[in-house]
């Protein structure tokens, strides 16, 4: 998954007044731990679901022991894309640690962002805005809490805001936290480049790519100057130029800047990773802009296959890959199979509307549709153009 996912381990050793009961909850949580740092998730979910059980024996249900492990194992379940068995344990824990522990305590702040990453991962953005809504309020109001954490919770909703098109409150939060950084961590810092990043690929977004531009080239100058040239933020902000460039029309910049970008995340991340798959969709659709269809092809539908293991077959970057091929196949006369893939995405992009919906007013429902119009108008004009070659396309655009 795209975001690291903070573990909420607390006691690891247990005050003397719990160890004539806590060391079976002890051993058993701190072998979970073990085994997640070695990256053996399975067996990690062993061990945490019997320090759930051995927790409620020992400690009750009301307890931060117990809070701890049922956190732990859905972060396990996270991992494994588990999302189902997830949720509701983070919903639990959040209300134990709230309970417990109070709003202002670390392990709060971590319940929220794990239960938000949720949402974000599976694309339920709407879902994910509440809960940094929170994140934002504890962050801002608590004396405790650092400026650098208030801007990254600033971040973070900025981040549901792009998502669901509310762009004018995205740039305000971005900008805010741009400025905080700025003035904390000073402009040579790998955070400040990372958010004039995010306000670059907002502007990219937002189609004003020669804005964007100039923030993309100054986050790269700081990552080149920091760490140099081959590491994964460098190539993220390479992809993210490329993007401004082929959005221009200006093929012969953004190709480099892809191929480069690509060849980072294959080496630092291998061929299974979401940001290779990203690298992948991006030059299809700048050979697909191009007119070169065979290289868009094969590029995409590799992308496809990484998207689909990582995300499943619903999530809303696998669907806009989907319309990536779709489109491929319109351009080359492969209408049967665009139909095919029209069909799938219709269903899906229904879906992300149903699940995003109920949480938008009526005015946040016209910017959210306008984050994906564009793919029902492509299904549309197909539609109107082939629909007496095919009745089954007709009934589909009455459907949608």
């Amino acid at each position: 998954m795209n975001r690291i996912i903070s573990l909420i381990i607390f006691l690891l050793l247990v005050l003397s007044t719990d160890k004539l009961n806590s060391q079976t909850w002890i051993e058993l949580n701190n072998a979970g731990i073990e085994y997640y740092k070695k990256g053996s998730y399975k067996e990690a979910i062993g061990y945490f679901e019997k320090a759930v059980k051995q927790a409620e024996i020992e400690f009750g249900i009301n307890h931060k022991n117990y809070a701890s492990s049922i956190s732990n194992l859905a972060v396990m379940y996270l991992y494994t894309r588990n999302y189902s068995n997830a949720e509701p344990m983070l919903l639990k824990a959040i209300i134990i640690i709230r309970e417990v522990l109070g709003e202002s305590s670390s392990e709060y702040s971590v319940s929220l962002k794990n239960l938000a990453g949720l949402y974000m991962d599976i694309g339920v953005y709407t879902k994910a805005e509440p809960l940094y809504k929170e994140l934002v309020k504890i962050k801002k109001e608590y004396p405790e809490e650092t400026q650098e954490n208030y801007a990254s919770a600033l971040n973070s909703l900025a981040s549901v805001y792009g998502h669901i098109g509310k762009y004018s409150e995205a740039e305000a939060l971005y900008m805010e936290s741009m400025k905080i950084r700025k003035e904390e961590l000073g402009e040579n810092h790998p955070d400040y480049a990372s958010s004039l990043n995010n306000l670059g690929l907002l502007y990219n977004d937002m189609h004003k790519y020669k804005e964007a531009i100039p923030l993309l080239n100054e986050a790269l100058k700081i990552t080149k100057d920091n760490e140099g040239e081959n590491n994964t933020a460098y190539a993220t902000y390479l992809d993210n130029i490329a993007t401004s460039y082929n959005r221009l029309g200006d093929f012969e910049k953004a190709e480099p800047l892809y191929l480069e970008a690509m060849r980072i995340r294959k080496e630092k991340l291998g061929v299974s990773h979401p940001d290779y798959a990203s690298s992948l969709n991006n030059l299809s659709a700048m050979y697909g802009r191009t007119g070169d269809y065979s290289k868009a092809e094969s590029l995409i539908i590799e992308s496809l296959k990484i998207l689909k293991e990582e995300h499943g077959n619903k999530h809303p970057k696998y669907t806009q890959s989907l319309m990536n091929l779709a489109v491929i196949y319109l351009e080359t006369e492969k209408y049967t199979k665009a139909f095919e893939l029209f069909k799938e995405i219709n269903n899906n992009y229904i879906n992300y509307l149903n699940d995003n919906f109920a949480f938008l007013s009526e005015s946040e429902k016209v910017k959210f549709l306008k984050t994906i119009d564009f793919n029902f108008e492509v299904f549309y004009s197909f539609a109107l153009e082939y629909f007496d070659q095919n009745l089954e396309i007709a009934a589909d655009m009455l459907e949608v």
